[in-house]
């Protein structure tokens, strides 16, 4: 008899019995077996299972460190945009998995007691940030758990001393960069934010409450100066079309305010007077820059960057220092709790005057700066050697010599350090969302420095980090989440390692 692997079959009932019909690959030949109960139950949950486009309702539960509210049916997890723990929602399922599965809250049957509504109008469909229906207090709340149990869950770690998470002085508004997409994808071209979810539409952006009202009010310049000229949006299917991005760029404690157009061609009919109705009638620019980008790549970055207006830099300040910033540098997103960041990672390091500070993934040189007063010597590296640039701009700006900033990767400057018996008290490391990687850990460790002070703005990669450090003989001494990004799920955090000798 054929195996019931390799047959279709088809369940239905007589009489009361349960039968499954079988119908063997081979030869076709029907034949019937009584159910058991336990085919039954595994039958009928397979028929149960979730599939795109059910709606069901869901009770929340809980939140996930992507943002995303949870809940269970049936015992599959269901993870929904907008849901507050204590919700009940009508969701529509979007997607399954082998083991759970994602929806999108149709409607709110029962609120929650911690439910608020939302500030901004476009908060259901923007994907923005996430959490406006949720109190601060609550947020905060909710990102100490994420670091947590993703140093528990993931790093298999045991922590002693973790901080309460220092939250932002602005909930709102806090935003020094913002990056708008035109599309023509839809019936009227239009520039904005990217629709939740997805990377092909865009919707009309009015109000936003991430960044101040002087850049909506940029972006509805422009957007209504290319309408009039008729200067056409870039479609994201075909390739036609001109204008791509606005990027705007604020000093938030200095008042600058910085314009990047990002374009497909360098020439285009309208451009000349685009650009010059944009010096006269957008408010406050100090700079504005028009960037080529003519490759297939969605991307707010080009081949070619031309100052049209202005300064060719951006100022901004933190605590005691200022810093110049270009187009394209990385610089956190919240100014002001940066210099509360970095206050932090002075407290971590236990900055003496004799003291080799070792900064990796320095970017444009901000952390080493602020921590160089306080220490003997500072090693700033960075693979991005326009970053590196700024990074020594930046130093003698502030009038500081006794930083040195290095172009090259990060994992081959390590084995070179090693080779050539560079001593290093601290080694600060703040790499981009992805973490450090085994090979950039292990090679750090080689260093043997007393101490290691981690910077991360994701709790998993930071948990798995951590716990390569841990097998190299480092302790955990202290994690201290830092609040950089209000009405988001996101979440940096801090932590000190010492070397258990």
């Amino acid at each position: 008899m054929p195996t019931r692997q390799s047959c279709d079959s088809r369940l239905f009932n007589v009489w009361g019995v349960s039968y499954r019909l079988y119908n063997t690959s081979a030869d076709k030949t029907p034949y019937l077996s009584v159910v058991t109960p336990a085919d039954l139950t595994i039958f009928r949950n397979m028929a149960l299972r979730l599939k795109r486009h059910d709606v069901i309702e869901l009770e929340i539960i809980d939140l996930a460190n992507t943002g995303k509210s949870v809940g269970r049916h049936d015992g599959m997890v269901v993870m929904a945009d907008r849901g507050v723990p204590g919700d009940r929602i009508e969701c529509e399922i979007t997607e399954v998995k082998r083991s759970f599965a994602f929806g999108r809250l149709t409607r709110l049957l029962e609120p929650s007691p911690l439910r608020i509504a939302p500030r901004c109008r476009h908060f259901d469909i923007c994907g923005g940030c996430s959490w406006q229906y949720l109190p601060y207090s609550e947020q905060l709340k909710y990102k100490a758990r994420f670091v947590a149990d993703g140093l528990e869950r993931i790093g298999k770690l045991e922590v002693l001393e973790s901080d309460a998470p220092l939250g932002s002085a602005e909930e709102f508004y806090y935003r020094n960069k913002m990056e708008y997409s035109f599309c023509d994808e839809i019936e009227t071209a239009t520039a904005g934010m990217h629709v939740r979810g997805r990377y092909d539409a865009i919707f009309e952006l009015e109000e936003c409450y991430l960044q101040s009202a002087a850049s909506v009010a940029a972006l509805s310049k422009v957007r209504s100066l290319a309408r009039e000229l008729g200067i056409p949006f870039y479609n994201f299917k075909s390739g036609e079309g001109e204008l791509r991005f606005l990027v705007v760029r604020e000093g938030k404690l200095t008042g600058d305010f910085m314009l990047n157009l990002v374009t497909f061609n360098r020439e285009f009919a309208g451009r000349e007077e685009l650009l010059a109705r944009i010096i006269e009638e957008v408010e406050g620019l100090t700079s504005l820059f028009h960037t080529i980008n003519g490759r297939k790549a969605h991307v707010a970055i080009g081949d070619e960057v031309i100052l049209v207006h202005g300064k060719l830099h951006l100022a901004e300040k933190i605590g005691h220092l200022a810093f110049q910033i270009t187009p394209f540098s990385f610089f956190q997103t919240n100014s002001r709790q940066t210099k509360v960041l970095y206050d932090v990672i002075r407290d971590h390091a236990h900055v003496q005057p004799e003291q080799h500070l070792l900064d990796l993934f320095c970017g444009c040189g901000t952390i080493g700066l602020y921590l160089a007063k306080d220490v003997a010597s500072v090693l700033g590296i960075e693979i991005n050697p326009e970053a590196i640039e700024m990074a020594k701009q930046n130093a003698s700006l502030n009038g500081i010599a006794n930083c040195e900033f290095v172009s090259g990767d990060v994992r081959r400057l390590l084995v070179e350090l090693h080779e050539n018996e560079r001593q290093f008290d601290t080694i600060v490391a703040d790499p981009p969302r992805s973490g450090l990687e085994q090979t950039a850990c292990r090679r750090i460790c080689r260093l043997r420095a007393k101490r290691i002070v981690a910077v991360s703005c994701n709790p998993a990669t930071l948990a798995r980090d951590l716990a390569q450090f841990v097998e190299a003989g480092y302790r955990v001494e202290r994690v201290s989440p830092v609040d950089m990004f209000p009405q988001t799920a996101h979440v940096e955090t801090v932590v000190s390692l010492v070397l258990d000798e």
